[in-house]
């Protein structure tokens, strides 16, 4: 009974719709009709008619789609697409699982890439390319093998290089003995020096000795067989050459740039003796370290005898203050023995002090002349001498009713103090006399004491500084003529009678 009621609604029912096709399935339809014809045309199964492939039709409703996916084939590129989708399928390839066949196939594979490679460079055949050359392929470094040597070996060698450079070091000092001896030059002569003869070994005296004989100009002195042989020694030497003598290298090299002495500063001096006293500290401790030196007691003093000594201190305070004292007394001592040593004693303080002085005037002398109106006042005279004895000048005061010249030689230094002491220090215009304060009168400071001329000479012309009473102007330039240096006297001269024109 229920079948039957399923059947009769079943009729009653109307039919359903036919499902719309979009694009997609239409397009899909279409591949797949041709899909059939060509499997058709691989068959053979053409109409016996028509000689022509059957048309097959394509359904129209949705249920014509198939639901298997459809055939693979390949384009052009060689990748493999679904004509149903037409999109590049990627197939599953399958490999090796197990490891040594994975290295094994990576093996082969870059194999095959270094091969096509070589083929590629082969073929390309550049201008630089030698087919005689094999193309090495790249092969890995084999690993280090130790290579021991036997005991000794390394010993030897620095006893042979040691002993060969003393031989060389040997070799050169007597080439260099030689050389200043005059053995060598001696050596070459006796090489070049005809062998003994019996007449010689006899004690004969030949004649014309063998170098006098090359250049003798008479035969009569030689026999014929020495003609002969003179003949021939004079075509041999006697020729338009001219022998120079070797050029020897000087002994100093002169072209080689000399390093002209820096002048530091104090903060430069203060600077090298600190880095010098810090290298010498590093040194003493690393000695220390290694046991070549004892370490030095600590230096305990009453202010860090607690710090330093510790327990010490507290179980025998008055002990260890007496040791501490000691040490102190000991450290004194030391310090004013080490000070009395470095003291100069008084030779040398004096030693020092004019050698502070006195300067180098080996190469040049430099020479001032000074002209003064007035040196008769006794102080003036004694400050002009001991100074210049003090500053260790030399030099002559000529003194003349109409002029009076101060000529002084020394250093730069020198120069300088005793000038600043001739212009500036002796007051030349104080202590007169009532003749003095006359002759004076209406004269300028300037015009008492006036540098005339300064320069420098190769030596000196006088001894130590004495005064010379001259009463006329000819003893004056007798007494400076004979010293060589005339000429002072007229410049001095020829200022004072332009300054009284004036």
């Amino acid at each position: 009974m229920i079948e039957e009621r399923k059947k009769e609604v079943m009729k009653s029912m109307p039919p359903p719709p036919a499902p719309v096709m979009d694009e997609k399935a239409k397009r899909q339809m279409e591949l797949q009709a041709r899909i059939s014809q060509l499997q058709a045309a691989v068959t053979g199964k053409t109409d016996l008619i028509s000689g022509k492939f059957p048309k097959l039709a394509v359904p129209s409703t949705a249920a014509a789609v198939p639901s298997a996916p459809g055939p693979l084939i390949l384009d052009s590129e060689g990748r493999t697409i679904d004509l149903v989708t037409g999109k590049a399928v990627t197939l599953e390839q399958r490999g090796p699982t197990l490891k040594a066949n994975i290295r094994n196939k990576k093996r082969e594979d870059f194999k095959a890439v270094q091969d096509k490679v070589a083929d590629e460079v082969r073929d390309e055949q550049p201008d630089f390319y030698d087919n005689r050359v094999a193309v090495k392929a790249p092969t890995r470094a084999k690993r280090a093998v130790f290579k021991f040597h036997d005991k000794g070996t390394f010993v030897k060698q620095g006893t042979m290089l040691r002993a060969k450079a003393q031989l060389e070091k040997l070799q050169s000092d007597i080439a260099q003995a030689a050389k200043k001896t005059g053995i060598t030059s001696a050596a070459a002569l006796a090489r070049i020096a005809p062998k003994k003869t019996d007449s010689v070994d006899s004690g004969m005296i030949p004649e014309v000795e063998w170098w006098d004989g090359v250049f003798a100009q008479t035969a009569e002195m030689l026999s014929d067989a020495d003609a002969v042989e003179l003949e021939s020694r004079l075509q041999k030497l006697v020729t338009k050459l001219v022998e120079h003598p070797v050029q020897l290298a000087p002994q100093i090299d002169r072209d080689k740039p000399v390093a002209l002495p820096i002048m530091l500063t104090k903060n430069e001096r203060k600077k090298l003796r600190r880095q010098a006293r810090r290298e010498k500290l590093k040194e003493e401790q690393e000695k220390q370290r290694i046991g070549l030196i004892a370490a030095p007691e600590p230096k305990v003093k009453m202010g860090n005898l607690m710090r330093v000594l510790g327990n010490e201190a507290v179980q025998d305070p008055t002990k260890v203050e007496a040791n501490v004292r000691a040490q102190i007394a000991k450290r004194r001592k030391a310090h004013e023995t080490a000070n009395a040593q470095r003291k100069l004693t008084e030779t040398e303080k004096r030693a020092k002090k004019i050698k502070k002085i006195k300067e180098d005037t080996t190469e040049e002398v430099n020479v001032a002349i000074y002209r003064v109106k007035d040196l008769s006042h006794p102080a003036k005279k004694f400050k002009v001498e001991t100074n210049a004895t003090q500053l260790f000048m030399t030099g002559v005061v000529v003194l003349n009713k109409e002029l009076n010249i101060v000529i002084i030689e020394g250093g730069p230094k020198q120069q300088k103090k005793f000038k600043r002491l001739m212009l500036n220090r002796i007051k030349w215009s104080e202590e007169k006399t009532s003749s003095e304060e006359s002759a004076t009168v209406g004269l300028s400071p300037q015009r008492l004491c006036e540098l005339v001329w300064e320069g420098s000479v190769k030596k000196r012309h006088f001894g130590t500084v004495k005064f010379k009473a001259c009463a006329t102007e000819q003893a004056a330039r007798e007494l400076l003529r004979k010293h060589g240096v005339e000429e002072y006297w007229d410049l001095a001269y020829g200022a004072a009678i332009l300054e009284s024109t004036d």
